[in-house]
């Protein structure tokens, strides 16, 4: 994948890790939920979400990698304000 090459900079593994699970490591238990990929399907969806309760990264579609690369990015930098006040 672009992210373990490199190619997606500044996202690093452990930046998907996070906005996925909200832990910047695995557990040395690892997760008490088994990780799991679901996809969107609605069209004003574009960037991905994240169920960090039970551990579950919800990817957008979209007509062209770029695109899917380009919201990827954004939405896993702009994360780490979620929550924030």
């Amino acid at each position: 994948s672009c992210v373990t090459e490199g190619e997606c900079s500044p996202v690093t593994i452990e930046n998907v890790l996070e906005f996925t699970s909200g832990a910047s490591t695995v557990p040395p238990l690892e997760f008490s939920h088994r990780p799991q990929i679901q996809f969107l399907h609605e069209d004003n969806r574009i960037f991905p979400e994240a169920n960090t309760c039970i551990i579950v990264l919800r990817l957008p579609l979209h007509s062209s990698y770029d695109a899917f690369k380009q919201h990827m990015i954004e939405g896993i930098l702009q994360a780490p304000t979620f929550g924030l006040a």
